[in-house]
């Protein structure tokens, strides 16, 4: 699990895990943004319309269920779970699932919570907060901007307040 506040990079670093080690997984390897407060049964289809592809004649929860568990119990997979606010009444059901699958399958999740992977009881990896200092120089790399350029106290000032909020 890979945990750290907005905008430092959870999603880039798990985008290059999953790149990285993919063709471990053949064409068993999907992305799915799970972002604030899913539903149980958009969350499935969302799974479900990358994994199991064909979703016609699913129209219940218990269907999307069986179908997902049918698909990732023949072989190992590996599936990102993108911004995971909270667990409340999904988990559950998809941990029961994914749980089950094949030896070797790995799941990775994105959060800002810390409190979060705790209730999963999984393996953290923290993204450490950039210091005022990183973030700065980081700013001005992305403005494409030495500092002496930004002579103007004005436009200093606005870019120390953005990357004070960043």
């Amino acid at each position: 699990m890979i945990v750290g506040q907005g905008g430092i990079g959870k999603t880039t670093l798990a985008k290059m895990v999953f790149n990285e080690v993919k063709e471990q997984f053949g064409n068993r390897r999907w992305r799915v943004c799970v972002s604030e407060k899913p539903n149980r049964m958009g969350l499935m289809k969302n799974i479900c319309k990358e994994s199991v592809r064909e979703l016609k004649g699913t129209t219940s929860l218990s269907d999307l269920c069986t179908r997902l568990r049918s698909k990732l119990s023949k072989s190992k997979f590996l599936l990102v779970l993108d911004d995971v606010c909270e667990l409340d009444g999904w988990w559950g059901d998809l941990a029961a699932i994914l749980l089950r699958g094949a030896k070797e399958s790995k799941i990775l999740i994105t959060n800002r919570k810390v409190e979060v992977s705790q209730a999963i009881g999984a393996k953290i990896h923290k993204l450490p907060q950039m210091s005022f200092d990183e973030s700065w120089s980081l700013f001005l790399c992305v403005a494409k901007k030495q500092e002496r350029e930004l002579e103007s106290h004005h436009l200093k000032r606005i870019g120390e307040k953005i990357v004070v909020k960043c």
